[in-house]
């Protein structure tokens, strides 16, 4: 696809592309789509998010810029599936539009420490952090948790939002049975008194 640039390709020809065989094809392909703003790729676009494709991600940040509102529901079913592709793009998209739906969504995945999608669940929290004070009190609802792993995971979700509340929360985690727990709250309590 690289032979040619994006002008030199018409809107049917990177549809048609979407199917190729090769994911970086499709990739560039629904890169060059989003780029193009043409109404007709929402449809084809939308279609790759179903299918879980290795483009998945150049076809949210296309949908982004072309049917932002088509993009919320498609999204939502992303987050509550976590998998390698495109689960972290569509939570940040969905932090970018301050989605409330996926807020709770996110809580749920701090809270699972199954093996199954351990990556996703690690970082929830971190997409938590840029849902301004919502996401701060869902963080902060979760500092005592029962289980060390979530109280971690929220220890550094709350750092992640910078908000200079988090102090006293940090601070509170001084106190905790978990070392790594501690030794994040400990850390944290540094690293922002020191902004």
């Amino acid at each position: 696809m690289c032979d040619n640039a994006l002008d030199k390709w018409d809107v049917d020809e990177l549809i048609g592309l979407l199917k190729h065989e090769f994911w970086q094809v499709r990739d560039e392909a629904a890169f060059g789509l989003g780029k193009l703003k043409n109404p007709r790729a929402i449809e084809p676009l939308l279609l790759m998010l179903t299918n879980s494709t290795d483009a998945c991600a150049a076809a949210i940040h296309a949908l982004k810029v072309l049917a932002p509102e088509r993009l919320r529901e498609p999204l939502l079913v992303l987050l509550r599936q976590p998998r390698p592709i495109g689960w972290a793009v569509a939570a940040g998209v969905l932090a970018d539009f301050q989605e409330p739906l996926a807020l709770p969504i996110l809580v749920d995945l701090v809270k699972d420490t199954s093996p199954e999608h351990k990556h996703s669940c690690d970082i929830a929290g971190r997409f938590l952090a840029q849902f301004g004070n919502d996401g701060f009190d869902a963080i902060a609802g979760l500092l005592t948790n029962e289980n060390p792993l979530v109280r971690l995971r929220a220890a550094i979700a709350i750092l992640n939002t910078r908000d200079p509340r988090a102090i006293d929360h940090l601070q509170a985690l001084a106190i905790d049975d978990d070392e790594n727990v501690r030794e994040t709250g400990a850390f944290g309590v540094k690293f922002l008194s020191n902004r």
